[in-house]
């Protein structure tokens, strides 16, 4: 029995929903996410003079960029996020670049 046959016939829901809260559906939580990584880079003095600057630099940095590792038995759901029914979606990549110049 899956949701989507639970929403065709009414008299499967109490059933599904059951299932979806029994023992049946724990499992360990653990897990690996590579939460932030923050790389900067300060370019060179060289290149920086030539631009008639007195220090630049560059910075990429992003969060939750990747769940290493998690329970099979979880499905690809994100064992830090949890919503009614057991369903979740991955917490949400974000990327940002940093131009930062000293005149």
């Amino acid at each position: 029995l899956d949701q989507g046959v639970a929403q065709i016939n009414g008299d499967f829901v109490l059933a599904y929903d059951l299932y979806n809260k029994s023992s049946e559906r724990v499992t360990h939580g653990d897990h690996i996410r590579l939460k932030t990584l923050r790389l900067s880079y300060q370019l060179p003095s060289a290149f920086v003079d030539k631009m008639g600057l007195s220090n630049a630099s560059v910075t990429v940095e992003g969060q939750n960029l990747a769940l290493l590792y998690s329970d099979e038995r979880l499905n690809g759901q994100d064992p830090e996020f949890v919503s009614s029914g057991g369903v979740s979606l991955p917490q949400p990549r974000a990327v940002t670049v940093t131009l930062n110049v000293g005149l």
